[in-house]
This record gives structure tokens, sequence and C-alpha cells, in this order.
């Protein structure tokens, strides 16, 4: 028999809209955003705290932007659809892991 749980639908929208430094010293500006469609269905009631709780411990640990790009990357991998990284895009993922303590390089806008 159905509950009213198997009716509830759960929408989040993470989404980040700022910009970074580049290797040159330019802001370049970056917007990413994650919606996931979740439930409460019995059997993916499990599947949708997890997630959450995952989220939630981003955020308490001030790791969420580096969760949004690790989610992204898992996405693209999934999907196999991915492609090997430049020496450019390498050279500023380096820049921005050295500039971590600065808010990962970003200024919010």
């Amino acid at each position: 028999m159905k509950t009213i749980n198997d009716f509830l639908e759960i929408n989040l929208i993470v989404s980040l809209n700022g910009a970074k430094i580049d290797e040159d010293d330019e802001v370049v500006p970056v917007s990413l955003s994650h919606n996931y469609e979740l439930s409460a269905k019995k059997n993916q009631r499990a599947a949708t705290a997890d997630l959450l709780e995952e989220i939630a411990a981003a955020i308490r640990t001030g790791g969420i932007y580096g969760w949004l790009m690790q989610d992204a990357a898992n996405a693209l991998v999934l999907a196999n659809d991915f492609r090997g990284e430049t020496d450019s895009e390498r050279r500023i993922r380096q820049r921005s892991c050295l500039q971590a303590k600065d808010f990962d390089g970003l200024i919010l806008l």
C-alpha cells in the first residue's frame, strides 16, 4: 500500500556564481549548478538521505565548492564523457590549489 512518502519529491539546486583568477591574474566567471531530483519513496530513502548528509557535511566543513567540483567530475566519469586535461588547464588547477587558502581562488559576486 502506498503512503504519502511515495508521492514526495525533493528538488535541490546547489549553485555557485562567482569568478576565479586564472594564471594571468584575469578574473574568469564561474557558474556551477547541480539539480538533484530526489525521492522519499521507500526504495530511495536511504540514497536521498545519504546525499543530503553528504552535502550538509560539505557545508559544515566549508568544502562545498570542492564537493561541487568532485560531483561534476564524478558525473562525467559515470557518463563516460571526459577528456584529458590540457597543460593550460593543469596549470590553472595547480594555481587554484595553491590559492586554496584564499577561498580556492574565488571572488564571490
